[in-house]
């Protein structure tokens, strides 16, 4: 993935949470967050948390969660 398309990337996703966060709980941005990383494969943690704030941490929590892992 060049530059180009990863930023293209990162402001679709940041305008994806813009309109969703605030309908979401803590527990659903997390499993939302994971689903993203996942769609995207190798480097998705880090671009969803560039794009969203949201720690690879947590969206590694919410990938084990999705897999059903906790």
């Amino acid at each position: 993935m060049n530059s180009g398309e990863r930023q293209a990337l990162i402001s679709q996703i940041k305008q994806r949470h813009q309109v969703i966060c605030a309908y979401l709980s803590e527990r659903e941005k997390r499993i939302w967050a994971a689903s993203e990383a996942i769609a995207i494969g190798r480097g998705g943690d880090t671009i969803v948390c560039e794009a969203t704030g949201i720690s690879r941490v947590t969206i590694s929590k919410g990938k084990k969660e999705v897999k059903g892992k906790t």
